[in-house]
């Protein structure tokens, strides 16, 4: 495993990090092993293959306003814990995978924050609800590839005041690690199966004239 720290998150050279690998965001997927991962790769064969990024362009307002309000999210953190919350841009798991966590904490712990809404927020704080399970497997994969014991799951919003975090602690789960170092087996291999398949030429038909029944091989 490779820490790096010298670029920020978003930046071109984020975003080339990431290209060609299986991420946190993603961990749901990679954990599962289903159909979604088959998707997955596919996109990730297509991004090494042509050696373009695609990320998703469609963003709400909350995933807006959570890019723009994790800094604060992070000080109330950290005031709140009177902990220091240590950025990193990327960690490296090997040639096809990586995560992205939003912080790191002492030597065992690190943090996910996620801007709310104000219902869901408010729900969470009434333990009406709880957060979405591919949130819960991104906290799992970011602690099994920098492995940590624990970690925050927060919700974020700044209309609550004192309130303004929810903290659900997740720790380090033997059966999630299996999950996910299986799924992380499985999608290399989905991956280099489709950048094969991507790599066979086509071949020309071989006739051409009307009423011939023609198959491209």
């Amino acid at each position: 495993m490779e820490i790096i720290k010298e670029i920020l998150q978003g930046s071109p050279e984020w975003h080339e990090l990431r290209r060609g690998r299986m991420t946190a965001s993603h961990a749901q997927e990679i954990g599962v092993k289903g159909k979604g991962l088959e998707t997955y790769c596919r996109k990730i064969a297509a991004q090494i293959y042509t050696g373009q990024i695609s990320p998703d362009n469609y963003k709400n307002e909350n995933m807006e306003r959570g890019s723009e309000e994790e800094r604060f999210a992070r000080m109330a953190y950290e005031l709140t814990f009177g902990v220091e919350v240590r950025q990193i841009a990327f960690a490296i798991y090997d040639e096809y995978a990586g995560v992205s966590p939003d912080g790191l904490v002492g030597n065992d712990g690190g943090c996910e924050f996620k801007r709310k809404s104000f219902e869901k927020h408010n729900d969470l704080l009434l333990g009406a609800t709880d957060f979405e399970s591919k949130y819960i497997w991104q906290c799992h994969m970011n602690m099994f590839v920098l492995d940590r014991q624990w970690w925050d799951l927060c919700s974020y919003n700044p209309l609550f005041k004192n309130r303004c975090l929810y903290i659900k602690r997740i720790f380090r789960d033997k059966e999630k690690d299996k999950a996910i170092i299986e799924g992380l087996k499985k999608g290399k291999e989905l991956i280099l199966q489709y950048l094969e398949n991507l790599s066979n030429e086509i071949r020309p038909l071989q006739d051409h004239r009307p009423g011939t029944v023609q198959e491209a091989v």
